[in-house]
């Protein structure tokens, strides 16, 4: 049986309204009251009725979190650190997934997430114009989270400094005596994307090497797989590093480049993106790019509590500079493949 106010009333023999001051702590119950009630609360398992919370405060006092793929630990991760510090003050998350082609919010994803009544939305996807008008006449505030809106300055954003990272992650690979590095790159109109080719562009153009007709694979809509991607340049492969636009499809890379019979870093040199190793500790020693997720988390956290409150209010914050992870999958280029 569902422990109720009235249960605990009836234990205490004291009022229902009494037992409900003391559990929110009210200035107007004594402290060994509101001791003895919570006790006691705890011991008949009596769990806060959400719904009447919410028609109490107007509030439901949770947070969803949506992106494209469950099996993505960069995800896993950063929402880990939110689910911590909103946690923290007293808000839970809910996980939604979009994995639709256009790597945005859906329209059936939106309406399902704004039927549960959540407060705010947190997004690592982007989200277009009408979908943004649905979710602000609902009085539900959305903040993206990684990259830029294609709907321009509409939508509160936190992003990470990826052109840099591009650049430091391909500026290594040049340094080791790279000059052949192939980019597979996440479909073009996404901006952490198309920021980490342009520094992989501009850290190769720097070197002199200006034609990379043949240096740059972009993913395709249709979600191209690394063994489908590697096949297309498996024919005649001469490229001696590959710089994959995220930690989760460099690990996929390494899997069929051995297949191939090419190992890594002797063979061919492998950098990632996002440094998932940082908290899943594997073997690979992958070398990746690290944007601060801790960081990054925590700013998300603190906007979303700060609108929460006062949904005009502003927040500056200061992106916070990529690191290069050496790691161990990339080596010198050896002479006999240059």
């Amino acid at each position: 049986m569902v422990c109720k106010l009235k249960d605990i009333a009836k234990e205490l023999n004291i009022s229902i309204n009494t037992v409900s001051r003391a559990l929110k702590d009210m200035p107007d119950i004594s402290r060994p009251l509101k001791k003895v009630v919570r006790e006691k609360a705890a011991e008949m398992g009596y769990i806060p009725s959400m719904s009447a919370r919410q028609l109490r405060t107007g509030k439901t006092k949770t947070i969803a979190i949506v992106y494209d793929q469950y099996i993505n630990p960069y995800y896993s991760i950063v929402t880990d650190f939110l689910h911590k510090k909103l946690y923290a003050n007293n808000y839970s998350l809910i996980i939604f997934t979009d994995s639709n082609k256009e790597r945005s919010l859906s329209a059936d994803v939106a309406r399902d997430i704004l039927s549960r009544d959540v407060d705010g939305i947190i997004s690592f996807l982007d989200v277009g114009a009408d979908i943004k008008k649905n979710i602000d006449m609902c009085g539900v505030y959305l903040l993206l989270l990684g990259r830029n809106s294609g709907s321009g300055d509409t939508i509160d954003s936190i992003t990470t400094d990826d052109v840099t990272g591009g650049y430091i992650a391909t500026k290594y690979l040049l340094d080791c005596g790279h000059r052949n590095i192939l980019m597979l790159s996440g479909p073009l109109g996404v901006s952490c994307f198309d920021q980490r080719l342009k520094g992989f562009v501009t850290a190769m153009n720097e070197r002199g090497i200006t034609d990379l007709t043949k240096n740059i694979l972009v993913l395709g809509e249709d979600g191209d797989e690394a063994d489908e991607l590697l096949s297309k340049v498996k024919d005649g492969f001469d490229f001696t590093a590959i710089f994959c636009y995220n930690d989760f499809l460099a690990y996929a890379v390494i899997f069929e480049l051995e297949k191939m019979g090419l190992k890594v870093p002797s063979d061919v040199s492998v950098i990632g993106y996002d440094y998932v190793e940082s908290h899943f500790p594997l073997a690979v020693g992958l070398a990746s790019v690290d944007t601060g997720k801790e960081y990054t988390a925590d700013i998300a956290a603190e906007v979303m509590l700060l609108k929460m409150k006062n949904i005009d209010e502003k927040k500056a914050y200061k992106m916070q500079t990529p690191r290069l992870v050496k790691g161990k999958t990339v080596a010198p280029v050896f002479k006999a493949r240059q």
